[in-house]
């Protein structure tokens, strides 16, 4: 690499005291992708930037006057620890690790940086710069660039923290400086940069570009610039990014350089693909979720499921294993890819050393990058058949009381994020929820029906004494339709007396006096003459706060009148 003709590179700002090194990296910090806010001493918030605003969802003057405590989770560690940050007296920057609340309530993983203004580091502003958080940790500080001044050390941290490239030039287009983040873009060392031509890393083509831009800035038809550009790295390869950059400040107006910040469009469009795969997801648990409300057609459940599995997360084999009474093996009830015959038929064993036995046991998802190479457990056939390398598998169901497993493979190896595992376990979860309410309803059903089959009436009182339950004994017994009882009072199948003595005995059912109690009456019929009843009540095993009755008659059934009515 050639050093630029013209003698020694012009004085860099960062080895600069006066008062433009301070402003050239406060332009730096308005270019970037990160939001700035400054604080008083009671963590009010007094001044925003744009980025800022974008990042919780609300304008500015809705945010001026608000405590910065309110955008941050509820959890006291987190408000804790940002609290004991902003009371520190020492002028040293601060990093935390947290989550912004956006207006909607959606959290957003950000880095926040914390630094006291001013001479004296007791009293004074506060600045906070808020970062998403990337996908790989920021480039450290390089500790020996050390500033003499408060905000040139400042800006200077924000500089090198940030995950995008930053460089500033001079008039003559000399790069003056340049961060970690962009040296890293191009492949080479910051010294190597420093002094040369930008053509080093643009060509003719792009320069053009940005000095008719740099034109309009300085004729003021134009704030800032933005070019789509291709860098070209110190080992030849090319980069597709997009930088944005300013003027430089000056005190008497005159051009002074530009500070610009480099993207590199391949992570954006990362950035874009895994928010736009995010999204796909939430919209398929969602409809998902709405279907297992209702449907109590499990295998079509499962059907479905397999399915939208395989569909979102592009991937060729899916399964449902059902686990057996005696949990020595888990049969293939449903499956996307697998071969003809199996789905219904194939069985995997329960065993620790394979996959679906290691998941049994394991409270989180169990993850397989590559299953040749896995030493948690073998591959079984039914997976090894299918040339299967990669997957995902999640319990159905809790843990100490799992129903099964779901299961997502691929043939070819496969890096899943940590959205896909969790999509997966939230598919999983929506099963486990609809066959646990199918089994109640289905157990409600048996019970329904041994109730309605059973000589004896039964009737359940709410805690105002009102039906809420009757079998058709009880409609035989009472004269009434179910229709009649329902929703009144007690009170229209007996009289005052008995029911005065009914409640005392289920007051004391409920102190726990008694577990059950039998009350003898005589029960009204609607167009006959008296029966003797006899009724047992008992507290109800659940916290419904029903009283559950069952009334018997002292004649028997065939001698009732109506007793020939026909059951409903």
């Amino acid at each position: 690499m050639t050093r630029a003709s013209g003698g020694e590179p012009p004085t860099s700002p960062l080895t600069d005291n006066s008062k433009e090194a301070g402003r050239a990296f406060s332009a730096v910090v308005e270019a970037t992708d990160v939001g700035t806010i400054k604080l008083d001493d009671s963590g009010t918030i007094v001044a925003t930037n744009d980025r800022f605003c974008e990042l919780v969802g609300q304008p500015a003057d809705h945010l001026h006057g608000r405590l910065f405590t309110s955008f941050l989770p509820t959890e006291t560690a987190v408000i804790d620890s940002v609290r004991g940050q902003l009371d520190r007296s020492d002028a040293d920057p601060a990093r935390l690790s947290t989550t912004i609340l956006q207006a909607d309530g959606h959290p957003v993983h950000c880095d926040l940086w914390l630094q006291r203004l001013g001479d004296d580091a007791a009293s004074g502003t506060i600045l906070v710069v808020v970062k998403p958080t990337p996908e790989d940790e920021p480039p450290e500080p390089d500790p020996d660039s050390q500033q003499p001044t408060a905000d040139l050390e400042r800006y200077k941290t924000i500089v090198e923290t940030i995950h995008d490239g930053v460089y500033i030039t001079n008039e003559d287009d000399e790069f003056e400086m340049v961060n970690a983040g962009y040296a890293s873009m191009v492949g080479y060392d910051r010294e190597e940069l420093i002094g040369e031509h930008v053509s080093t890393v643009v060509d003719d083509e792009v320069i053009k570009q940005s000095h008719r831009l740099r034109a309009a800035m300085r004729d003021g038809e134009r704030e800032g610039g933005a070019v789509d550009i291709t860098l070209e790295r110190a080992d030849g390869e090319e980069v597709a990014a997009e930088t944005r950059f300013a003027l430089l400040p000056s005190d008497d107006g005159s051009f002074k350089g530009t500070v610009g910040v480099v993207r590199n469009l391949e992570s954006r469009t990362e950035r874009v693909d895994s928010l736009e795969r995010q999204v796909r997801q939430q919209r398929a648990l969602a409809d998902f979720g709405q279907q297992a409300l209702t449907d109590r057609d499990l295998d079509g459940l499962f059907e479905t499921a397999t399915n939208l599995v395989a569909s979102t997360l592009n991937i060729e084999l899916t399964k449902v294993l059902d686990l057996d009474e005696t949990q020595s093996h888990l049969r293939l009830r449903a499956g996307v890819g697998w071969q003809d015959g199996l789905v219904g038929t194939a069985t995997v064993g329960t065993e620790e050393t394979s996959q679906a036995g290691y998941t049994l046991l394991s409270a989180e998802p169990v993850v397989v990058t590559n299953l040749d190479a896995e030493t948690r457990f073998s591959g079984p056939d039914l997976l090894v058949d299918h040339d299967v390398v990669s997957g995902i598998s999640v319990i159905i169901g809790p843990p100490d009381d799992p129903w099964g497993v779901f299961g997502a493979h691929t043939k070819t190896a496969r890096e899943f994020t940590e959205q896909d595992v969790s999509f997966v376990r939230n598919v999983a979860n929506i099963l486990a929820a609809a066959i646990s309410r199918t089994e109640r309803e289905r157990e409600l059903e048996r019970y329904e029906t041994i109730v309605e089959t059973i000589w004896d009436g039964v009737y359940a009182l709410d805690p105002n004494e009102n039906f809420v339950m009757v079998n058709d004994a009880l409609c035989e017994m009472t004269g009434y339709d179910r229709e009649e009882l329902l929703g009144n009072h007690a009170n229209l199948a007996h009289n005052e007396t008995v029911r005065q003595q009914a409640n005392e005995l289920t007051s004391e059912i409920r102190s726990g006096y008694r577990e059950m109690a039998t009350l003898k009456f005589d029960r009204r019929k609607r167009t006959a003459p008296r029966f003797p009843q006899r009724r047992a009540s008992g507290r109800t095993p659940t916290p419904t706060k029903l009283t559950v009755a069952r009334a018997s008659s002292g004649t028997s059934r065939s001698e009732r009148p109506g007793s020939g009515r026909s059951r409903r």
